[in-house]
């Protein structure tokens, strides 16, 4: 009974190879047969004996690298799959390619996002990278790769796949937003305490300044790593155009006052007549402190300032608006 079953299939099988295509030949017959079977080791070795008989033919690679994708065996998968999207003749066999090299593509950034929901970054690169193995010219796979890398606070890792998604579609303004964010981060994680790159921070604010300069809290941020490296003119520059869109941010106007007496302080001795002209910028943005949120420790400033431009008038004045707050209790 065993004989006479393994004739029937053998008969079936050879009627197959003989309307099979690839020129009918048995070996790539054979090869697909085993690979529906999942019998891989077969179908790889059909299909290399297919290749070899017919080294330019599409359908050979093609079904070639399908067997190597589902057995994980991925850079020989991308290979033969994207050699035989070069050997296809038409249109047909071109979309059947590019259809295959998709759906292994798709099947990997599937289970990539299903371990984001989880919350298992580290799994879902390793997904990811799948993906970019059989595709590495597929820029939301990049994305993706990006994604869970900054997930995990690999900043560098995720700036560089985002960077490379966008060379693949530089028009792409998703992308763009994506890599804008890992720099902002990138630059939020050199300023962090312990860390203390302001200069480094400055470098990843700069790419953003450079191609998008209405960033969100942009202004704020590099006038802050400016005046935190005691760059005081730039502190100032940076703070002054974002003031000119928050003109009640008490933070931003707190350091304008420190940046300009800062300046002031250091040339005093050398040119008195600018280091006074910085010192009323200082007046000025204190004067704009108090009208937002009035404590004595601004009154107690513009004493000193007066005292040192020998306006003892005004400085009294201060003195009178600290002691009626001491009063009150504010």
């Amino acid at each position: 009974m065993n004989v006479t079953r393994t004739a029937v299939a053998l008969l079936a099988l050879a009627a197959f190879v003989l309307v099979g295509g690839c020129g009918g030949d048995p070996a790539f017959t054979a090869g697909k047969v085993y690979l529906q079977q999942k019998d891989y080791e077969n179908a790889v070795e059909q299909l290399k004996t297919a290749i070899k008989n017919a080294p330019d033919h599409w359908e050979p690679h093609m079904w070639l690298g399908r067997t190597y994708a589902e057995t994980d065996r991925l850079e020989e998968a991308s290979e033969h799959l994207h050699l035989a999207l070069g050997l296809a003749p038409d249109e047909k066999a071109v979309a059947e390619c590019r259809n295959a090299i998709s759906y292994f593509t798709q099947m990997f950034r599937n289970e990539g996002n299903n371990k984001m929901e989880a919350a298992q970054y580290e799994m879902a690169l390793a997904e990811y990278e799948k993906a970019i193995v059989i595709d590495p010219h597929n820029a939301n796979s990049l994305v993706n790769l990006g994604a869970a890398y900054q997930n995990i606070g690999d900043y560098d890792a995720a700036i560089a796949a985002y960077e490379e998604a966008q060379q693949l579609e530089p028009e792409n303004d998703d992308i763009l937003g994506y890599l804008l964010d890992a720099y902002s981060f990138k630059a939020g994680s050199l300023a962090s305490p312990g860390v203390e790159d302001y200069e480094g921070a400055i470098d990843y604010y700069e790419r953003i300044e450079g191609v998008a300069p209405d960033f969100p809290d942009l202004l704020f941020n590099l006038g802050n790593m400016h005046y935190l490296s005691e760059h005081w003119r730039k502190a100032i520059d940076y703070f002054e155009k974002h003031l000119n869109e928050d003109p009640e941010d008490t933070d931003a106007l707190s350091r304008v006052y420190y940046s300009y007496w800062k300046l002031a302080e250091q040339i005093w001795d050398l040119d008195e007549v600018l280091a006074t002209e910085y010192y009323e910028k200082v007046i000025e943005a204190v004067i704009k402190l108090i009208d937002v949120d009035d404590t004595i420790s601004y009154h107690r400033m513009l004493v000193r300032i007066y005292n040192k431009l020998d306006r003892p008038e005004e400085a009294q004045a201060e003195l009178e608006q600290i002691r009626m707050l001491l009063e009150t209790g504010e």
